[in-house]
């Protein structure tokens, strides 16, 4: 079924870009923001030193600061087919004290994770026209490249180890926004934007194992190194979902 999302979310992609390349009313964004976690999966809990519970922490790896480049192209004056990419520079999540109720006390056991995406999509676009103002709606479908670092340490042994997952999900998104026309040329656009992503990790290696400031990473075994056995958890799925304030410029041509 994974297989078949890809191949659709690619022959979208080509129809869009072949759209851009041979149609009219070409244009270009640039753009960012601030992008905020939306829900998240329950991987754990905060607890203190005596082993109060605190609260339930969910794990999301979508927020960050998205940058993106999107290009388009107007088959008319309310109607275009938009392509993008764009970087997801990634912000460490909340810190987990105890998972599972198993790796020691709160005041010692931590969990950290860290998402980072470079995002390929396509979409339809529909445009308004309130004078120089055109508000717009759009939505897509694309592939997100993600790469996701998971953080544990525990005062109490000295151990430190960091995991890095990536893999490639099929996602979608819906944006909306309104667009101010400068000149005919320049334009400057906000919207907000909402990701739905469900982060799966394909590989993961372990990029970090010390032990009181050692480096204990040569210790490990060939299949160690790369997951299998490890004596920690590790989330290969978790929730990447994320709602975006974004703003630009964009150049009409």
């Amino acid at each position: 079924m994974r297989k078949v999302q890809i191949v659709l979310v690619v022959v979208l992609m080509i129809v869009g870009i072949a759209g851009v390349s041979f149609a009219g009313g070409l244009y270009i964004r640039l753009g960012g923001g601030y992008g905020l976690g939306l829900g998240g999966m329950n991987t754990g809990r905060q607890q203190t030193a005596q082993e109060t519970w605190t609260k339930d922490v969910p794990v999301n790896v979508g927020q960050g600061f998205p940058i993106a480049v999107d290009v388009g192209c107007k088959i008319n004056e309310n109607l275009a087919i938009e392509v993008g990419a764009g970087y997801t520079i990634g912000i460490e999540s909340e810190k987990i004290n105890e998972l599972y109720n198993v790796f020691g006390t709160g005041d010692t056991t931590a969990f950290t994770f860290k998402g980072s995406w470079i995002p390929i999509t396509a979409g339809v676009k529909h445009i308004f026209t309130l004078g120089p103002l055109k508000p717009y709606f759009s939505v897509g479908a694309g592939a997100y490249f993600g790469t996701v670092i998971q953080k544990y340490t525990n005062g109490g042994t000295k151990e430190e180890w960091e995991i890095t997952l990536s893999g490639i999900n099929v996602g979608s998104y819906a944006s909306g926004g309104v667009e101010f026309f400068i000149s005919e040329m320049i334009s400057i656009f906000g919207e907000a934007r909402l990701d739905k992503v469900l982060f799966g990790a394909s590989q993961q290696e372990v990029t970090k194992y010390t032990v009181d400031g050692v480096d204990k990473l040569p210790t490990l075994t060939i299949n160690q190194r790369h997951g299998s056995g490890l004596p920690i958890p590790v989330a290969t799925i978790v929730s990447a979902d994320c709602l975006s304030i974004r703003s630009g410029v964009g150049i009409n041509f």
